[in-house]
């Protein structure tokens, strides 16, 4: 990112950061009554304003959006010398839950103008839904359905952007609920190929890039079981770079 649209981002995202926030439920709350994920979600969306407020005219990044595995992604390391932007929010999910009462802090459908349309991306990578998975009560075609709704809108308003999508990685020790994570990820990444096969749209395969053979992330990638060390991104890249072509379509290998 050039050294003027830095210095141009941390004034703007010094306003919004500070700017005041919106209330919940009743209109009357503060966000002193939102938990850490609510009030990280804001935060994220207002340096995502900011971030596309520091954009030149003419610029096309590539955006990575998502939850915690896409927000621990360090762009600038993994891709240098291409503008790159990062809009990944932990705890968040595809959308909010069912019969959820707005205002809606939880969703990339939700965050849809700040994380994607209004950075104009060229190419866009998507990777949602762990965070929804886990959710067993909550049927996988639902969050299936709004991820399609997103691709709706992107397809629509910017016709000539890439969209790439992800498979879920599996989760492994020391995570309590690994097997019932898994099983449902499993499910989920069959919708999603199946999605991406409708959509004519390219799939990264993260649980073919890193699942041992038994099925779960291995320690040597994950501390927690859930979450990628840092060192374990250069193969998720390595998938990603590909698509990294001028027009956004996929480069020859």
């Amino acid at each position: 990112m050039r050294t003027h649209m830095k210095l141009l981002l941390a004034m703007l995202l010094a306003v919004a950061l500070f700017a005041p926030r919106p209330a919940v439920a009743d209109d009357t709350a503060t966000t002193d009554t939102l938990n850490k994920w609510q009030r990280l979600y804001l935060n994220r969306t207002a340096l995502f304003r900011a971030e596309n407020e520091a954009l030149q005219p003419g610029d096309r990044p590539i955006v990575f959006a998502g939850d915690s595995l896409t927000q621990a992604l360090h762009l600038d390391e993994l891709f240098p010398g291409h503008l790159v932007l990062n809009r990944g929010i932990a705890s968040d999910g595809t959308a909010n839950f069912p019969n959820a009462e707005p205002p809606h802090y939880r969703g990339l459908v939700n965050r849809y103008e700040d994380s994607i349309l209004n950075a104009h991306p060229r190419v866009l990578f998507i990777l949602i839904g762990t965070n929804d998975v886990g959710m067993r009560s909550i049927d996988l075609s639902y969050w299936e359905q709004h991820l399609e709704s997103l691709i709706d809108r992107v397809e629509s308003d910017l016709p000539d952007c890439r969209i790439i999508l992800h498979t879920l990685p599996p989760s492994g020790p020391p995570y309590s609920r690994v097997e019932s994570l898994n099983e449902r990820a499993v499910e989920y990444n069959d919708l999603l190929k199946a999605l991406a096969a409708r959509r004519n749209l390219p799939i990264i395969d993260l649980w073919e890039i890193y699942a041992s053979p038994e099925g779960i992330l291995p320690s040597d990638v994950t501390n927690d079981g859930l979450h990628l060390k840092r060192e374990a991104h250069e193969r998720w890249a390595a998938a990603a770079r590909p698509y990294f072509t001028s027009d956004g379509s996929r480069a020859e290998q």
